[in-house]
Order: C-alpha cells, then sequence, then structure tokens
C-alpha cells in the first residue's frame, strides 16, 4: 500500500510537473521584440501613469524635442480652443488654452486656488517638478500667442524627435518613408513596431514594400500571455 501510494505521488507530482510546464508553454506567445522607450507611453497616449515624465530634465527633453517638430505644426487654435480636451487618458472639460492660462495664474499662489489647481501644484510640488512645469507651460502659453523661442539644444532627444516624425509622415505616406520607418525600428530593435508596419497598420497597408524579404529580418521572442497588453508597442495593429 505505502509502495502504491508512494507511486500515484510521485507519478502525480510528475503530471503536476508536465501539466504546469504545459500551462506555462501554452501561456507563452511568440512575438517580435519591442524595445521599450521610457517616452513610447507618451506616444501611445498614456501619459497619467508614465513616471518617466515626472523628472524635471526629462519634462525638458520632451518640450525641447516638441519645439523643434512638433508645436509650431500641430499646436493650433482649434486644437487649443476643443471642448472637452481629450489626449489618450487625459480630460478636461475645458479648453487646452484656459487650462494652462488657468495653472500659470494659480502658481505662484496656488495654496489659495480652487481644489484642483491647489492640488496640481501641491503634486508637482511633492514631484519637485513644479517650477519646470511652470517654465514650460509658459513657453507654451508664450508660442500660442505667436512668440518663436530658442531651443535648448542639450535637451533635444533625437529618437523622441524620430518618433514625432514618423507621426508626421502618417499624413503622406511613400514607399521610401515606409522604408525609412522600417530600417530605423529594426535598428532600434522595435521589431514588433516593424512587423505592424508591414503587416498590421493601415497607414502603410497599401504601399508595394518588399514585405517577405523584409519580415524574414526580425527577430522574434517568447512573450507571457498575461505580459503582452502590457508591452507598448509604437507602430499599433489598427487594422482588426
Amino acid at each position: 500500500m505505502r509502495l502504491l501510494l508512494l507511486s500515484l505521488l510521485i507519478v502525480g507530482s510528475l503530471l503536476s510537473c508536465n501539466s504546469q510546464k504545459q500551462t506555462t508553454e501554452q501561456k507563452n506567445i511568440e512575438q517580435y521584440i519591442e524595445h521599450q522607450l521610457p517616452y513610447t507611453g507618451l506616444c501611445s497616449f498614456q501619459v497619467r501613469d508614465n513616471q518617466w515624465i515626472r523628472n524635471p530634465e526629462n519634462i525638458l527633453t520632451v518640450h525641447e524635442t516638441l519645439k523643434k517638430s512638433f508645436y509650431q505644426k500641430y499646436l493650433t487654435e482649434e486644437i487649443l480652443e476643443e471642448t472637452p480636451f481629450i489626449y489618450g487618458d487625459l480630460y478636461f472639460n475645458t479648453p487646452l488654452k484656459t487650462k494652462i492660462d488657468s495653472l500659470l495664474l494659480t502658481y505662484a499662489e496656488h495654496q489659495e486656488a480652487t481644489k484642483y489647481y491647489r492640488e496640481f501644484w501641491e503634486r508637482r510640488k511633492q514631484e519637485k517638478n513644479d517650477s519646470t512645469v511652470n517654465l514650460v507651460l509658459g513657453e507654451v502659453q508664450a508660442m500660442m500667442n505667436g512668440q518663436t523661442l530658442e531651443i535648448r539644444e542639450e535637451y533635444v532627444n533625437a529618437t523622441l524627435e524620430k518618433l514625432i516624425g514618423i507621426w508626421g509622415d502618417f499624413e503622406n505616406m511613400t514607399v521610401e518613408k515606409a522604408n525609412a520607418h522600417f530600417a530605423f525600428f529594426k535598428a532600434m530593435k522595435m521589431h514588433q513596431s516593424a512587423y505592424n508596419l508591414l503587416y498590421e497598420n493601415s497607414h502603410y497597408e497599401a504601399l508595394r514594400i518588399h514585405r517577405d524579404s523584409l519580415v524574414a529580418t526580425l527577430v522574434s521572442e517568447k512573450v507571457n500571455w498575461d505580459t503582452v497588453d502590457s508591452r507598448i508597442v509604437f507602430i499599433e495593429d489598427n487594422t482588426k
């Protein structure tokens, strides 16, 4: 009886291990590698929970990079006056222009401001980035009013600038641009973005790209199914 129980225990343990291994393998799926840049989430409209952007130097990095290739083209009067203002997980029931003006007005004496502005500046003080945020908002306000500001080149991030430029290319996509985008994503080890460019994104689908030869150069990896949704991919699958 003891041998039988021992045998059942051993067999049961082996079956349990095999079953666990099978479950783990079943949970792993093949995906192309996608290097996670700290600001990719910002490009994917995920702002609130991004901790990288809380650092004052990183705030300036984004701001100075946007001054080169974004503000002038996209910060239009229509967007500034849009009500409500929605950007990814940000939602304001007042125009963005009004929100910026109000934040600047309440910075110096935020303790006397209404709840939203008081708590906003208190959070910025806790993060030790309040003066940087105030500086950036002031410069954005100046640009809204037509001023041209110098760029602090030491803060400009070339990779972020390239990603913003790719966004701009969506408006007038060509084979040459698509091939350049693919080469960039491959070099940056953002191979899932490169794959989506080839097969899963509407901005590129009508182009005559050498898809079969290009996809063969990409690298894949095993990814746990439970973590797939947490990966941030710059070029999204927007065809389904």
